[in-house]
């Protein structure tokens, strides 16, 4: 039996459409470091019950007289990241919301929650910042392995190229650097808030347009021939499909 072979040229037409699923409210970094300076060395809650919201509750030892519940490290990252404009941490496990009806009060589960909510998560032993971390970003520590509930949240507050500080409750500390739990908690679990900047990173290498391109193609005779191009973009875990329409073929 013979079988010939054809070659097949086609013009496609590739229209491609920059869709970002990501969070869409403003978030503001400067009132997240603001927030954080002004509490960072004690707490935005009225002292008589730990878990009252006055207009905060307070989980720590440090304040209040209270004795520690666990402390209050993920309750003030979480205030500081809501006074940037953040949607509330509520919905359903990880973002449980307690007790305020905003906020996650645990270290492991505000990661968690973060994600859920669109942010993007770099983990690992002795982790470095990635190169998008921020001011209003937050850092969380891990004592065994990045998904350890023995955890530690705080919000980054300085980031002068690698040398990226941190402020946070349970210990209060402010400005200090990242790793300064470098031997207790060796797993640093860093959040990004991606913002725009999947757009912009997208757009600045394939913009939205109509973009053309030829290809060859041998294919046996009498075959069916079906062909649906298409492109695949991944960035930082996000997935973007453009697909192509076949115009033309001799």
């Amino acid at each position: 039996m013979i079988v010939n072979k054809y070659l097949i040229r086609f013009l496609i037409l590739l229209t491609i459409g920059i869709v970002c699923t990501l969070p869409t409210e403003a978030y503001d970094r400067q009132a997240v470091d603001d927030y954080a300076n002004t509490w960072w060395n004690s707490c935005n809650h009225t002292c008589g019950t730990y878990s009252s919201c006055t207009p905060w509750s307070y989980w720590g030892s440090e304040c209040c007289g209270y004795p520690s519940q666990g402390g209050d490290c993920a309750n003030f990252t979480s205030q500081s990241v809501l006074a940037g404009g953040h949607s509330d941490l509520n919905g359903g496990l990880p973002c449980r919301g307690y007790p305020c009806g905003r906020e996650e009060i645990g270290a492991k589960n505000l990661g968690d929650c973060l994600v859920q909510k669109g942010w993007t998560r770099t983990c690992g032993y002795h982790q470095a910042p990635p190169a998008d971390i921020q001011v209003g970003d937050v850092l969380v520590y891990h004592t065994g392995s990045c998904s350890d509930s023995d955890a530690h949240a705080t919000v980054v507050t300085s980031v002068n190229g690698t040398d990226v500080r941190i402020s946070c409750h349970s210990s209060n500390q402010h400005d200090v650097s990242y790793t300064y739990l470098s031997s207790s908690k060796p797993y640093y679990e860093w959040l990004h808030y991606p913002s725009n900047d999947l757009c912009g990173a997208l757009s600045g290498t394939l913009s939205a347009g109509t973009y053309t391109l030829s290809c060859d193609i041998y294919v046996n005779s009498g075959a069916p021939l079906h062909i649906m191009p298409g492109v695949t973009l991944n960035y930082n875990g996000h997935s973007f499909t453009v697909n192509g329409e076949l115009l033309w073929g001799q």
